[in-house]
Protein backbone atom coordinates (compact mmCIF):
# COMPACT_ATOMS: atom_id res chain seq x y z
CA UNK A 1 0.00 0.00 0.00
CA UNK A 2 0.98 3.38 -1.19
CA UNK A 3 1.96 6.39 1.07
CA UNK A 4 -1.76 7.79 0.43
CA UNK A 5 -4.57 5.47 0.69
CA UNK A 6 -7.20 7.82 -0.59
CA UNK A 7 -8.76 9.14 -3.52
CA UNK A 8 -6.25 10.77 -6.38
CA UNK A 9 -8.70 13.25 -7.91
CA UNK A 10 -7.22 16.79 -6.66
CA UNK A 11 -9.34 18.99 -4.31
CA UNK A 12 -10.95 15.20 -2.78
CA UNK A 13 -9.69 14.77 0.77
CA UNK A 14 -11.19 11.46 0.94
CA UNK A 15 -9.52 8.45 2.44
CA UNK A 16 -10.24 5.21 3.59
CA UNK A 17 -10.07 6.63 7.31
CA UNK A 18 -12.55 9.55 7.32
CA UNK A 19 -14.73 8.30 4.55
CA UNK A 20 -15.05 4.24 5.83
CA UNK A 21 -18.36 4.21 3.56
CA UNK A 22 -16.87 4.72 0.22
CA UNK A 23 -15.47 2.68 -2.26
CA UNK A 24 -11.87 3.36 -3.72
CA UNK A 25 -11.49 2.05 -7.33
CA UNK A 26 -8.19 1.24 -8.81
CA UNK A 27 -7.49 2.99 -12.84
CA UNK A 28 -8.52 0.40 -15.25
CA UNK A 29 -6.11 -1.40 -16.88
CA UNK A 30 -7.74 -1.10 -19.95
CA UNK A 31 -5.96 1.79 -21.67
CA UNK A 32 -9.42 2.70 -23.78
CA UNK A 33 -11.28 3.06 -20.78
CA UNK A 34 -7.96 4.73 -18.82
CA UNK A 35 -7.90 7.24 -21.08
CA UNK A 36 -11.52 8.16 -20.33
CA UNK A 37 -10.58 8.43 -16.62
CA UNK A 38 -8.00 10.33 -17.11
CA UNK A 39 -9.27 12.98 -19.30
CA UNK A 40 -12.68 12.83 -17.11
CA UNK A 41 -10.22 13.76 -13.56
CA UNK A 42 -7.68 16.22 -15.68
CA UNK A 43 -10.50 18.34 -15.88
CA UNK A 44 -10.45 19.45 -12.47
CA UNK A 45 -8.06 22.19 -12.56
CA UNK A 46 -5.52 22.76 -10.10
CA UNK A 47 -2.24 24.67 -10.14
CA UNK A 48 0.05 22.11 -10.67
CA UNK A 49 -0.19 19.61 -14.06
CA UNK A 50 -1.66 16.18 -12.03
CA UNK A 51 -0.08 12.69 -13.20
CA UNK A 52 -1.34 9.43 -11.66
CA UNK A 53 0.75 7.51 -9.47
CA UNK A 54 0.88 3.55 -10.07
CA UNK A 55 -1.40 2.70 -7.30
CA UNK A 56 -3.89 5.68 -7.72
CA UNK A 57 -7.33 5.21 -6.57
CA UNK A 58 -10.91 7.46 -7.03
CA UNK A 59 -13.33 7.04 -4.87
CA UNK A 60 -16.96 6.12 -5.31
CA UNK A 61 -18.53 9.78 -4.50
CA UNK A 62 -17.36 10.80 -8.55
CA UNK A 63 -19.65 7.80 -9.53
CA UNK A 64 -23.57 8.68 -10.83
CA UNK A 65 -25.40 6.39 -7.87
CA UNK A 66 -22.25 5.87 -5.85
CA UNK A 67 -20.76 2.51 -7.61
CA UNK A 68 -18.62 2.08 -10.25
CA UNK A 69 -19.91 -0.49 -13.43
CA UNK A 70 -17.86 -2.25 -15.84
CA UNK A 71 -20.75 -2.39 -18.20
CA UNK A 72 -19.86 0.80 -21.35
CA UNK A 73 -22.93 3.11 -21.60
CA UNK A 74 -23.77 3.22 -17.98
CA UNK A 75 -23.71 6.06 -15.67
CA UNK A 76 -21.17 4.65 -13.77
CA UNK A 77 -18.84 3.27 -15.94
CA UNK A 78 -16.56 6.82 -16.35
CA UNK A 79 -16.43 9.16 -13.37
CA UNK A 80 -18.55 12.08 -13.58
CA UNK A 81 -18.87 14.09 -10.71
CA UNK A 82 -16.70 16.14 -9.19
CA UNK A 83 -16.81 19.32 -6.10
CA UNK A 84 -15.50 22.60 -7.48
CA UNK A 85 -12.38 23.68 -6.12
CA UNK A 86 -10.70 27.02 -5.78
CA UNK A 87 -9.50 28.29 -9.12
CA UNK A 88 -5.74 29.69 -8.56
CA UNK A 89 -3.69 31.51 -11.20
CA UNK A 90 -3.80 30.87 -14.90
CA UNK A 91 -6.71 28.06 -14.79
CA UNK A 92 -9.23 31.25 -13.04
CA UNK A 93 -8.15 33.15 -16.33
CA UNK A 94 -9.02 30.03 -18.32
CA UNK A 95 -12.19 29.20 -16.75
CA UNK A 96 -14.10 32.81 -17.07
CA UNK A 97 -13.54 32.31 -20.85
CA UNK A 98 -14.82 28.99 -20.33
CA UNK A 99 -18.34 28.89 -22.34
CA UNK A 100 -18.85 25.39 -20.91
CA UNK A 101 -21.95 26.25 -18.12
CA UNK A 102 -21.40 24.26 -14.86
CA UNK A 103 -23.87 21.37 -15.01
CA UNK A 104 -25.36 20.17 -11.51
CA UNK A 105 -26.08 16.07 -11.16
CA UNK A 106 -29.55 15.91 -10.13
CA UNK A 107 -31.78 13.09 -10.21
CA UNK A 108 -34.75 15.48 -9.61
CA UNK A 109 -37.83 14.70 -10.75
CA UNK A 110 -40.65 17.24 -10.91
CA UNK A 111 -43.28 17.36 -7.79
CA UNK A 112 -46.25 19.42 -6.61
CA UNK A 113 -44.30 19.25 -3.12
CA UNK A 114 -41.53 21.80 -2.11
CA UNK A 115 -37.93 20.32 -2.47
CA UNK A 116 -35.82 20.00 0.66
CA UNK A 117 -32.76 21.66 0.06
CA UNK A 118 -29.97 19.55 -0.51
CA UNK A 119 -26.06 20.39 -0.93
CA UNK A 120 -25.89 18.62 -4.25
CA UNK A 121 -22.11 17.72 -5.55
CA UNK A 122 -21.60 19.06 -9.24
CA UNK A 123 -20.57 17.93 -12.65
CA UNK A 124 -17.06 19.57 -13.76
CA UNK A 125 -17.61 22.09 -15.82
CA UNK A 126 -15.17 20.32 -18.42
CA UNK A 127 -15.27 16.91 -17.81
CA UNK A 128 -14.35 16.55 -21.14
CA UNK A 129 -14.27 19.68 -22.94
CA UNK A 130 -13.20 17.72 -26.10
CA UNK A 131 -15.76 15.34 -26.11
CA UNK A 132 -18.55 17.79 -25.81
CA UNK A 133 -16.78 19.77 -28.72
CA UNK A 134 -17.89 16.75 -31.39
CA UNK A 135 -21.18 16.59 -29.80
CA UNK A 136 -22.18 20.29 -30.77
CA UNK A 137 -25.65 20.90 -31.17
CA UNK A 138 -27.58 24.10 -33.20
CA UNK A 139 -28.20 26.42 -30.36
CA UNK A 140 -31.02 28.00 -31.99
CA UNK A 141 -33.30 24.86 -31.23
CA UNK A 142 -32.08 24.88 -27.54
CA UNK A 143 -34.35 26.65 -25.25
CA UNK A 144 -33.26 29.60 -23.30
CA UNK A 145 -33.60 29.45 -19.63
CA UNK A 146 -35.14 32.73 -18.79
CA UNK A 147 -34.53 32.17 -14.97
CA UNK A 148 -36.54 28.50 -15.06
CA UNK A 149 -35.20 26.08 -12.85
CA UNK A 150 -36.88 23.13 -14.35
CA UNK A 151 -35.22 24.35 -17.87
CA UNK A 152 -32.17 24.12 -16.22
CA UNK A 153 -32.86 20.27 -15.44
CA UNK A 154 -33.84 19.64 -18.39
CA UNK A 155 -30.77 21.04 -19.74
CA UNK A 156 -28.47 19.44 -17.27
CA UNK A 157 -29.75 15.70 -17.79
CA UNK A 158 -30.03 15.88 -21.92
CA UNK A 159 -26.46 17.09 -21.76
CA UNK A 160 -25.30 13.63 -19.61
CA UNK A 161 -27.38 11.66 -21.31
CA UNK A 162 -25.83 12.84 -24.50
CA UNK A 163 -22.40 12.01 -22.91
CA UNK A 164 -22.95 8.52 -21.43
CA UNK A 165 -24.19 7.57 -25.09
CA UNK A 166 -21.09 9.30 -26.35
CA UNK A 167 -18.84 7.16 -24.29
CA UNK A 168 -20.57 4.27 -24.57
CA UNK A 169 -20.25 4.33 -28.73
CA UNK A 170 -16.83 5.84 -28.35
CA UNK A 171 -15.76 2.97 -25.63
CA UNK A 172 -17.45 0.27 -28.14
CA UNK A 173 -16.04 1.80 -31.30
CA UNK A 174 -12.58 1.35 -29.63
CA UNK A 175 -13.58 -2.39 -29.33
CA UNK A 176 -14.50 -2.88 -32.26
CA UNK A 177 -11.39 -0.88 -34.05
CA UNK A 178 -9.06 -3.59 -31.69
CA UNK A 179 -11.07 -6.67 -32.61
CA UNK A 180 -10.74 -5.92 -36.35
CA UNK A 181 -6.92 -5.70 -35.95
CA UNK A 182 -7.40 -9.06 -34.15
CA UNK A 183 -9.34 -10.64 -36.82
CA UNK A 184 -6.61 -9.39 -39.63
CA UNK A 185 -4.06 -10.91 -38.40
CA UNK A 186 -5.85 -14.13 -37.52
CA UNK A 187 -6.84 -14.09 -41.79
CA UNK A 188 -4.72 -15.53 -44.43
CA UNK A 189 -3.33 -12.82 -45.62
CA UNK A 190 -0.39 -12.40 -47.40
CA UNK A 191 1.16 -9.54 -45.08
CA UNK A 192 0.48 -11.67 -42.28
CA UNK A 193 3.18 -14.48 -42.95
CA UNK A 194 5.56 -12.94 -45.42
CA UNK A 195 8.23 -12.32 -42.21
CA UNK A 196 7.39 -15.72 -41.33
CA UNK A 197 9.74 -18.37 -43.34
CA UNK A 198 8.85 -21.50 -41.92
CA UNK A 199 4.94 -20.01 -42.24
CA UNK A 200 5.48 -18.96 -45.59
CA UNK A 201 6.62 -22.39 -47.10
CA UNK A 202 3.89 -24.33 -45.24
CA UNK A 203 1.34 -22.16 -47.31
CA UNK A 204 2.92 -21.26 -50.50
CA UNK A 205 6.19 -24.06 -50.92
CA UNK A 206 8.39 -20.89 -51.49
CA UNK A 207 11.28 -20.80 -49.43
CA UNK A 208 10.86 -17.21 -48.19
CA UNK A 209 8.51 -14.17 -49.62
CA UNK A 210 11.54 -13.05 -51.27
CA UNK A 211 11.62 -15.96 -53.74
CA UNK A 212 8.01 -15.43 -54.47
CA UNK A 213 8.62 -12.08 -54.70
CA UNK A 214 10.94 -12.76 -57.38
CA UNK A 215 8.20 -15.08 -59.42
CA UNK A 216 6.06 -12.48 -58.86
CA UNK A 217 7.50 -9.91 -60.79
CA UNK A 218 8.68 -12.05 -63.60
CA UNK A 219 5.46 -12.98 -64.33
CA UNK A 220 3.47 -9.78 -63.17
CA UNK A 221 3.73 -7.96 -66.78
CA UNK A 222 2.25 -11.22 -68.71
CA UNK A 223 -0.93 -11.57 -65.83
CA UNK A 224 -1.35 -7.30 -66.17
CA UNK A 225 -2.75 -8.24 -69.13
CA UNK A 226 -3.78 -11.52 -68.75
CA UNK A 227 -7.65 -12.20 -69.58
CA UNK A 228 -9.68 -14.43 -67.63
CA UNK A 229 -10.63 -18.08 -68.32
CA UNK A 230 -14.43 -17.78 -68.84
CA UNK A 231 -15.03 -21.24 -70.38
CA UNK A 232 -15.76 -21.58 -74.01
CA UNK A 233 -16.49 -18.08 -74.60
CA UNK A 234 -13.09 -17.26 -73.69
CA UNK A 235 -11.87 -17.16 -76.94
CA UNK A 236 -14.75 -14.88 -78.10
CA UNK A 237 -14.26 -11.69 -76.31
CA UNK A 238 -11.49 -9.15 -77.23
CA UNK A 239 -8.57 -8.54 -75.90
CA UNK A 240 -7.92 -6.02 -73.48
CA UNK A 241 -3.90 -6.25 -72.66
CA UNK A 242 -3.17 -2.31 -74.04
CA UNK A 243 -0.52 -0.70 -71.44
CA UNK A 244 -3.15 2.80 -71.68
CA UNK A 245 -6.69 0.93 -71.64
CA UNK A 246 -8.59 0.03 -68.74
CA UNK A 247 -10.30 -3.63 -69.06
CA UNK A 248 -14.20 -3.24 -68.91
CA UNK A 249 -16.32 -4.85 -66.18
CA UNK A 250 -15.78 -4.80 -62.35
CA UNK A 251 -12.16 -3.62 -60.66
CA UNK A 252 -10.48 -6.57 -59.12
CA UNK A 253 -11.25 -8.03 -55.58
CA UNK A 254 -7.66 -9.25 -55.10
CA UNK A 255 -4.53 -7.17 -56.72
CA UNK A 256 -2.39 -9.34 -58.93
CA UNK A 257 -0.39 -10.73 -56.04
CA UNK A 258 -3.20 -11.46 -53.97
CA UNK A 259 -4.03 -13.52 -56.68
CA UNK A 260 -0.73 -15.06 -57.15
CA UNK A 261 -0.57 -15.85 -53.57
CA UNK A 262 -3.85 -17.36 -53.73
CA UNK A 263 -3.39 -19.70 -56.17
CA UNK A 264 -0.04 -20.78 -55.04
CA UNK A 265 -2.04 -21.38 -51.64
CA UNK A 266 -4.29 -23.17 -53.39
CA UNK A 267 -1.74 -25.64 -55.03
CA UNK A 268 0.49 -26.00 -52.19
CA UNK A 269 -2.16 -26.57 -49.25
CA UNK A 270 -4.71 -28.27 -51.71
CA UNK A 271 -7.74 -26.17 -49.93
CA UNK A 272 -11.13 -26.69 -51.56
CA UNK A 273 -12.17 -24.40 -53.74
CA UNK A 274 -14.99 -23.37 -51.25
CA UNK A 275 -12.27 -22.97 -49.02
CA UNK A 276 -10.14 -20.85 -50.39
CA UNK A 277 -12.80 -18.33 -51.88
CA UNK A 278 -14.44 -17.60 -48.48
CA UNK A 279 -10.97 -16.93 -46.82
CA UNK A 280 -10.08 -14.27 -49.48
CA UNK A 281 -13.50 -13.31 -49.74
CA UNK A 282 -14.54 -13.63 -53.31
CA UNK A 283 -16.65 -15.86 -54.73
CA UNK A 284 -15.91 -19.59 -56.29
CA UNK A 285 -16.72 -18.68 -59.41
CA UNK A 286 -14.52 -15.80 -59.54
CA UNK A 287 -11.58 -17.99 -57.75
CA UNK A 288 -12.10 -20.82 -60.12
CA UNK A 289 -11.60 -18.36 -63.01
CA UNK A 290 -8.58 -16.60 -61.69
CA UNK A 291 -6.76 -20.24 -60.84
CA UNK A 292 -7.54 -21.68 -64.48
CA UNK A 293 -6.10 -18.41 -66.00
CA UNK A 294 -3.32 -17.99 -63.49
CA UNK A 295 -2.48 -21.54 -64.30
CA UNK A 296 -2.39 -21.56 -68.01
CA UNK A 297 -0.09 -18.20 -67.70
CA UNK A 298 2.41 -20.25 -65.50
CA UNK A 299 2.63 -23.39 -66.97
CA UNK A 300 3.54 -21.26 -70.71
CA UNK A 301 5.92 -19.29 -68.94
CA UNK A 302 7.54 -21.76 -66.27
CA UNK A 303 7.95 -24.15 -69.27
CA UNK A 304 9.90 -21.60 -71.64
CA UNK A 305 12.04 -20.62 -68.13
CA UNK A 306 13.40 -24.34 -68.17
CA UNK A 307 13.78 -25.30 -71.35
CA UNK A 308 16.07 -28.27 -72.01
CA UNK A 309 19.21 -26.86 -72.15
CA UNK A 310 22.78 -28.01 -73.25
CA UNK A 311 24.98 -30.51 -71.92
CA UNK A 312 27.35 -28.05 -70.76
CA UNK A 313 24.54 -25.57 -68.80
CA UNK A 314 23.26 -29.23 -67.64
CA UNK A 315 26.22 -30.18 -66.02
CA UNK A 316 26.88 -26.60 -64.01
CA UNK A 317 26.35 -26.72 -60.38
CA UNK A 318 26.39 -30.86 -60.80
CA UNK A 319 25.38 -32.89 -57.48
CA UNK A 320 28.61 -34.63 -56.07
CA UNK A 321 27.30 -37.85 -57.10
CA UNK A 322 27.35 -37.43 -60.36
CA UNK A 323 31.30 -36.93 -60.84
CA UNK A 324 32.09 -40.75 -61.68
CA UNK A 325 29.20 -40.00 -64.77
CA UNK A 326 30.24 -37.01 -66.38
CA UNK A 327 28.16 -37.66 -69.38
CA UNK A 328 25.00 -37.66 -68.49
CA UNK A 329 22.72 -35.46 -70.19
CA UNK A 330 19.16 -36.27 -67.63
CA UNK A 331 17.65 -38.22 -65.61
CA UNK A 332 14.45 -39.67 -65.95
CA UNK A 333 11.71 -41.82 -63.87
CA UNK A 334 7.83 -42.08 -64.48
CA UNK A 335 5.50 -41.09 -61.66
CA UNK A 336 1.50 -41.98 -61.51
CA UNK A 337 -1.09 -40.07 -59.82
CA UNK A 338 -4.54 -41.97 -58.51
CA UNK A 339 -8.10 -40.83 -60.20
CA UNK A 340 -11.60 -41.39 -60.10
CA UNK A 341 -12.79 -44.29 -61.82
CA UNK A 342 -14.68 -43.11 -65.14
CA UNK A 343 -17.54 -44.84 -66.16
CA UNK A 344 -17.07 -44.52 -70.11
CA UNK A 345 -15.16 -48.87 -70.42
CA UNK A 346 -12.28 -47.18 -73.02
CA UNK A 347 -11.34 -44.17 -70.90
CA UNK A 348 -11.33 -46.73 -67.98
CA UNK A 349 -8.86 -48.88 -70.09
CA UNK A 350 -6.81 -46.44 -70.87
CA UNK A 351 -6.11 -45.31 -67.44
CA UNK A 352 -5.69 -48.49 -65.58
CA UNK A 353 -2.33 -49.20 -64.34
CA UNK A 354 -1.80 -53.00 -63.68
CA UNK A 355 1.18 -51.68 -61.30
CA UNK A 356 -0.70 -49.72 -59.37
CA UNK A 357 -3.66 -51.61 -59.74
CA UNK A 358 -5.96 -48.57 -59.77
CA UNK A 359 -6.97 -46.30 -62.40
CA UNK A 360 -4.20 -43.33 -62.82
CA UNK A 361 -2.28 -40.80 -64.80
CA UNK A 362 1.43 -40.91 -65.64
CA UNK A 363 4.25 -38.43 -65.89
CA UNK A 364 8.30 -38.58 -67.13
CA UNK A 365 10.19 -36.02 -64.95
CA UNK A 366 13.71 -35.50 -66.32
CA UNK A 367 16.33 -34.18 -64.18
CA UNK A 368 19.31 -32.52 -64.67
CA UNK A 369 22.85 -33.49 -62.75
CA UNK A 370 22.46 -30.25 -60.97
CA UNK A 371 19.53 -31.51 -59.98
CA UNK A 372 16.85 -29.37 -61.27
CA UNK A 373 13.45 -30.17 -63.53
CA UNK A 374 14.05 -29.75 -67.12
CA UNK A 375 11.50 -31.54 -68.62
CA UNK A 376 7.78 -32.55 -67.67
CA UNK A 377 6.02 -35.07 -70.44
CA UNK A 378 2.07 -34.61 -71.57
CA UNK A 379 -0.24 -36.49 -69.22
CA UNK A 380 -0.49 -40.18 -69.84
CA UNK A 381 -3.18 -43.19 -69.15
CA UNK A 382 -1.93 -45.51 -66.29
CA UNK A 383 -2.05 -47.91 -69.43
CA UNK A 384 1.33 -46.45 -71.33
CA UNK A 385 4.34 -48.28 -70.14
CA UNK A 386 7.63 -46.12 -69.66
CA UNK A 387 9.06 -47.35 -72.48
CA UNK A 388 6.08 -45.98 -74.93
CA UNK A 389 6.59 -42.80 -72.81
CA UNK A 390 9.84 -42.22 -73.38
CA UNK A 391 9.83 -43.19 -77.13
CA UNK A 392 6.59 -40.36 -77.99
CA UNK A 393 8.61 -38.07 -75.81
CA UNK A 394 10.25 -36.07 -79.05
CA UNK A 395 11.20 -33.16 -77.96
CA UNK A 396 13.42 -34.87 -75.14
CA UNK A 397 14.89 -37.41 -77.70
CA UNK A 398 15.81 -34.26 -79.93
CA UNK A 399 17.66 -32.50 -77.47
CA UNK A 400 20.31 -35.68 -76.90
CA UNK A 401 23.40 -35.49 -78.63
CA UNK A 402 25.71 -38.72 -79.68
CA UNK A 403 28.07 -39.17 -76.39
CA UNK A 404 25.00 -37.85 -74.26
CA UNK A 405 24.29 -40.36 -71.82
CA UNK A 406 20.40 -40.58 -69.83
CA UNK A 407 20.41 -41.98 -66.36
CA UNK A 408 17.17 -44.34 -65.39
CA UNK A 409 15.67 -47.42 -63.57
CA UNK A 410 15.85 -50.50 -65.03
CA UNK A 411 12.61 -50.76 -66.12
CA UNK A 412 13.37 -48.34 -68.64
CA UNK A 413 13.77 -50.73 -71.62
CA UNK A 414 15.16 -48.07 -74.27
CA UNK A 415 18.56 -48.90 -74.85
CA UNK A 416 17.94 -49.79 -78.46
CA UNK A 417 16.04 -46.65 -79.51
CA UNK A 418 18.55 -44.28 -77.73
CA UNK A 419 21.90 -46.70 -79.19
CA UNK A 420 20.28 -45.27 -82.76
CA UNK A 421 20.73 -41.62 -81.74
CA UNK A 422 23.92 -42.41 -80.57
CA UNK A 423 23.46 -42.21 -76.93
CA UNK A 424 23.87 -44.14 -73.83
CA UNK A 425 21.70 -45.81 -71.12
CA UNK A 426 22.50 -45.80 -67.72
CA UNK A 427 20.65 -48.41 -65.44
CA UNK A 428 21.93 -50.51 -62.68
CA UNK A 429 23.31 -53.74 -63.25
CA UNK A 430 21.37 -56.77 -63.01
CA UNK A 431 22.29 -60.77 -62.44
CA UNK A 432 20.57 -62.01 -65.12
CA UNK A 433 20.30 -65.87 -66.18
CA UNK A 434 23.12 -68.15 -65.45
CA UNK A 435 25.09 -65.65 -62.81
CA UNK A 436 25.39 -66.30 -59.47
CA UNK A 437 25.99 -63.31 -58.66
CA UNK A 438 27.28 -59.42 -60.02
CA UNK A 439 31.03 -58.64 -60.00
CA UNK A 440 32.75 -56.33 -57.94
CA UNK A 441 32.99 -53.43 -60.69
CA UNK A 442 29.43 -54.14 -61.80
CA UNK A 443 27.88 -53.66 -58.11
CA UNK A 444 30.23 -50.45 -57.28
CA UNK A 445 28.77 -48.98 -61.25
CA UNK A 446 25.45 -50.04 -59.79
CA UNK A 447 25.78 -48.54 -56.23
CA UNK A 448 26.71 -45.42 -58.14
CA UNK A 449 23.91 -45.08 -60.33
CA UNK A 450 21.41 -45.60 -57.35
CA UNK A 451 23.16 -43.14 -54.99
CA UNK A 452 22.57 -40.84 -58.39
CA UNK A 453 19.16 -41.79 -59.18
CA UNK A 454 16.92 -41.76 -55.68
CA UNK A 455 17.10 -37.71 -55.91
CA UNK A 456 15.31 -38.09 -58.62
CA UNK A 457 12.15 -39.88 -56.42
CA UNK A 458 13.10 -37.17 -53.91
CA UNK A 459 12.16 -34.52 -56.34
CA UNK A 460 8.94 -36.71 -57.18
CA UNK A 461 8.49 -36.59 -53.29
CA UNK A 462 8.40 -32.94 -53.40
CA UNK A 463 6.27 -32.57 -56.54
CA UNK A 464 3.66 -34.34 -54.47
CA UNK A 465 4.14 -32.51 -51.45
CA UNK A 466 1.71 -29.76 -53.26
CA UNK A 467 -1.35 -31.20 -52.12
CA UNK A 468 -3.69 -30.51 -54.81
CA UNK A 469 -2.14 -33.74 -56.51
CA UNK A 470 -3.33 -35.57 -52.90
CA UNK A 471 -6.06 -38.44 -53.06
CA UNK A 472 -8.10 -39.45 -56.01
CA UNK A 473 -7.97 -36.74 -58.50
CA UNK A 474 -11.48 -35.88 -59.80
CA UNK A 475 -12.45 -35.93 -63.29
CA UNK A 476 -13.31 -32.66 -63.62
CA UNK A 477 -9.89 -31.98 -63.16
CA UNK A 478 -9.08 -33.12 -66.43
CA UNK A 479 -9.19 -29.95 -68.53
CA UNK A 480 -6.46 -28.59 -66.52
CA UNK A 481 -4.68 -31.83 -64.88
CA UNK A 482 -1.61 -31.82 -66.80
CA UNK A 483 -0.98 -27.77 -66.55
CA UNK A 484 -1.01 -28.21 -62.77
CA UNK A 485 1.38 -31.17 -62.56
CA UNK A 486 3.88 -29.49 -64.67
CA UNK A 487 3.26 -26.13 -62.98
CA UNK A 488 4.02 -27.74 -59.67
CA UNK A 489 6.88 -29.69 -60.98
CA UNK A 490 8.68 -26.90 -62.41
CA UNK A 491 7.91 -24.48 -59.20
CA UNK A 492 10.48 -27.51 -56.94
CA UNK A 493 13.08 -24.98 -59.10
CA UNK A 494 12.34 -22.52 -56.73
CA UNK A 495 12.78 -24.48 -53.07
CA UNK A 496 15.82 -25.36 -51.83
CA UNK A 497 18.33 -27.75 -53.16
CA UNK A 498 17.80 -31.42 -52.93
CA UNK A 499 20.96 -31.82 -52.42
CA UNK A 500 24.14 -29.73 -51.42
CA UNK A 501 27.38 -28.40 -52.67
CA UNK A 502 29.14 -30.47 -49.82
CA UNK A 503 27.08 -33.58 -50.88
CA UNK A 504 25.10 -33.43 -47.89
CA UNK A 505 20.71 -34.08 -48.56
CA UNK A 506 19.10 -30.56 -48.51
CA UNK A 507 15.67 -30.12 -46.80
CA UNK A 508 12.10 -28.86 -47.77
Amino acid sequence: MGKWDGCCVPGCGSTRTNSPNLSFYRLPEKPTRKQLWLRAIGKVCTSKLWKPSKTAKICSMHFINGTKSDTPGTSGYVPTIFEQIELEGDCKSRQKNDRTTVLKATTTTATVSQPETVSQPTVNPSVDDEIRSEMSRDDEDVPRSNGHDYLKTMEDTSTTVDFEEYVRLRVEMEEMKAEVEKLKKACLRLDNIKDNNDKFRFWTGFPNYGTFQALFEYLKPKAAGMKYWRGGATLDSEHYSYRYSMKPGQRRTLTLEEEFFAVMVRLRVGLLVKDIAARFLISESTFSRLFTSWINLMYQELKGMFELPSRKVAQEGKARCFNLFPEVYITVDCTELFTEKPSDLDTRKQLYSNYKHHETVKFLIGVSPSMAVIYCSPCYGGRASDKYITGASEDLLQSLKPGDSVMADKGFTVECELAELGVKLLVPDFKGVGRSQLTSAEVERSNGISKARVHVERIIGRIKRFHILDGQLKLSMSNSLEQIFVVCAYLVNFQTPVVRNDGVNGTQ
